[in-house]
């Protein structure tokens, strides 16, 4: 403990002389000028100026004390108790205030498309620093992070891959990564995606570029050693499925089917029960650049919030969609006309953030062509208050908001030209602050988070 001796015999002298009657300005002054500097004084400070501690009674005109000096020593160790516990506890309250915002991480791409370089940053824009092992998923209680490494196929079948992806648990920062490879000998991808929500298990995807494409689908292993590889949903040829992720009570996961037969499918987290989410009919919007970034969780798991486009018409809208009533009706949040290309609802639940627009009958490095001009929208979660955030009055275009873990603020790309930038703003649209000090591609790019501050 830190002492400040001084203080603590002045202390000691004022409660002697204030039990035994005396009036002890000089030394109250004395503790009161110790204390001047703190934002706030203790309350028992003010209870000292009024003579408000100690049990006394006045006898024959005289104050008598009725605790003794030992009690008196008693009270004088619960308060520097008291005030040792208040002071770390400031500290403690200063420390989570500062670094409540969490961290932002992303990724760069190349011209090329080819190599994608994990990166993370300060909210502010400050620290930026490279991440060896990609962005990574943090697990529930925040201690580590599951990132994917790759490892070479020993002996690689002509004109397939030569290594395949592994997930790895490392720690909160990134580092000294862990291979979780119980299977060595299995041709199949085992890409990271997520933790199960008691940290006890990894959701890992398998894709099209497997030898066997039997081996296609979600799975799950242990996050211990990598074992147990247990499939949760099949994945039908020509399709793929992505996972936007668990409900909030941890009981269902919300999937994205893109190609073959696209729909919004939920299942159990044992893989049971796999149903779709909507009606026959209505499709996922498909950003090439970020498959999970069209639909969303309300707070609460009761609602589903999708970018999506029917048969009749190909210009997508934003629906809503009831969990508990699965398959029936959509309500329309935002009309076709305004279009819809993204979905993200709120930490608080309130607003749903979206980016505006259609798709375009050319194609660019990262996908098929957007056209509105896309810009960064939000919409109140009954319907009401549909706002445009970004205007794009200097030629650009803004996409894919995020929101950051209290909902405050919101994350998103701006593309001018052939430079891509990350930005924040508050949630009004207010404030719009550049985060990136250099480009982050030269075209859209997907897969940046706001992250959760750390728990500790």
């Amino acid at each position: 403990m830190i002492r400040n001796d001084g203080f603590e015999l002045r202390f000691e002298s004022w409660l002697d002389q204030a039990a035994a009657g005396a009036t002890p300005p000089v030394l109250l002054e004395a503790v009161l000028t110790t204390t001047k500097l703190r934002r706030s004084r203790p309350g028992w400070v003010a209870a000292l100026r009024g003579n408000g501690m100690g049990p006394r009674v006045r006898v024959a005109g005289r104050t008598v004390d009725l605790a003794g000096r030992r009690a008196r020593r008693f009270a004088y160790a619960l308060v520097l108790a008291a005030l040792t516990l208040a002071l770390v506890g400031a500290l403690i309250l200063a420390g989570i205030g500062r670094s409540r915002q969490g961290a932002i991480v992303f990724y760069r791409t190349d011209a090329q498309r080819t190599t994608n370089t994990g990166f993370k940053v300060n909210p502010d824009g400050s620290k930026e620093q490279g991440l060896a092992n990609g962005t990574g998923v943090l697990s529930p209680d925040g201690t580590q992070l599951l990132v994917e490494v790759r490892v070479d196929d020993p002996a690689p079948l002509p004109g397939q891959e030569t290594s395949w992806i592994r997930p790895a648990i490392a720690k909160a920062d990134g580092s000294d990564p862990r291979l979780l490879d119980a299977y060595p000998g299995r041709r199949m991808h085992l890409a990271a995606v997520a933790w199960t929500p008691d940290g006890l298990r990894l959701l890992v995807s398998s894709g099209s570029e497997d030898v066997n494409p039997d081996d296609r689908g979600i799975y799950t292993v242990r996050a211990s050693d990598g074992g147990d590889l247990k499939r949760i949903v099949a994945a039908p040829d020509r399709a793929s499925d992505a996972v936007v992720g668990y409900s909030p009570d941890g009981m269902l996961i919300l999937i994205n089917r893109i190609g073959f037969d696209p729909s919004f499918l939920i299942a159990r987290a044992d893989g049971s029960g796999v149903r779709r989410l909507a009606p026959d009919g209505l499709f996922p919007v498909d950003l090439d650049f970020w498959d999970t970034i069209s639909a969303d969780w309300s707070p609460d798991g009761s609602q589903v919030v999708l970018a999506a486009y029917t048969d009749a018409d190909a210009r997508p809208a934003l629906y809503v969609v009831a969990v508990a009533a699965l398959g029936g009706p959509p309500r329309v949040l935002v009309p076709p006309t305004t279009g819809a290309l993204s979905a993200q609802w709120s930490p608080r639940g309130d607003v749903i953030a979206f980016t505006n627009g259609r798709f375009g009958v050319g194609k660019t490095p990262a996908g098929k062509a957007l056209l509105g001009p896309p810009q960064v929208w939000v919409v109140n979660a009954d319907g009401s208050g549909l706002l445009q955030l970004t205007s794009g009055s200097d030629g650009s275009t803004s996409v894919t908001p995020v929101w950051s873990p209290d909902g405050s603020k919101l994350l998103f790309q701006r593309k001018l030209g052939d430079a891509v930038n990350l930005w924040t703003m508050n949630a009004d649209g207010t404030n719009q602050v550049q985060l990136t000090a250099t480009p982050v591609a030269a075209d859209y790019v997907g897969g940046y988070a706001w992250t959760s501050p750390a728990p500790w």
